[in-house]
């Protein structure tokens, strides 16, 4: 009699592990869809839905570009930026750090200021990015999509003129 339940409890526990291996299976592709992906939708219809419409990129095939590059964005905040007569004072100098949204358009959206360094350099750095043209927007598989930024805007007062000695 042991020896009769032994093999049914065998027989029983090889079937089910045959069957915990073969579900979710497509028997003529081998291709596991436990339901996350149906293996008869194309991939590109799957990342083109609704809800990836508004999605925000962090990275993203082709990044987002100022016009004219990086050399044009340093000109334009050289020109852009104006120090601010408190931070001055106080001898306030350091990154301000922006982060924002090149939305599909080129527009800029979302404009924050990450890390700050007080005495109304935050303000004015917040200031230039929204003042910023439109830039050539970030695509993926060739479409433009939202992509977040975030760049320094760097403050560095000039050294003073070193005082002339007497021979």
């Amino acid at each position: 009699m042991n020896l009769k339940l032994v093999k049914v409890f065998c027989i029983a526990a090889v079937l089910l592990c045959y069957s915990g291996l073969t579900s979710g299976r497509n028997s003529r592709t081998g291709i596991i869809s436990h339901g996350l992906v149906s293996p008869n939708i194309p991939l590109e219809r799957i990342q083109d839905t609704a809800k990836n419409k508004d999605r925000v990129f962090a990275l993203v095939q082709e990044m987002p570009v100022f016009p004219g590059g990086n050399d044009a964005m340093a000109a334009y905040f050289k020109g852009a930026v104006k120090y601010p007569e408190e931070a001055k004072k106080k001898g306030v100098q350091g990154p301000v750090y922006i982060i924002f949204i090149v939305e599909k358009d080129g527009s800029l959206s979302e404009t924050k200021v990450l890390k700050g360094i007080g005495s109304g350099c935050d303000e004015e750095a917040l200031r230039a990015v929204k003042s910023m043209p439109k830039w050539q927007p970030g695509k993926q598989n060739g479409n433009p999509v939202r992509v977040q930024l975030h760049i320094p805007v760097n403050f560095k007062l000039d050294a003073p003129p070193a005082p002339n000695k007497p021979k």
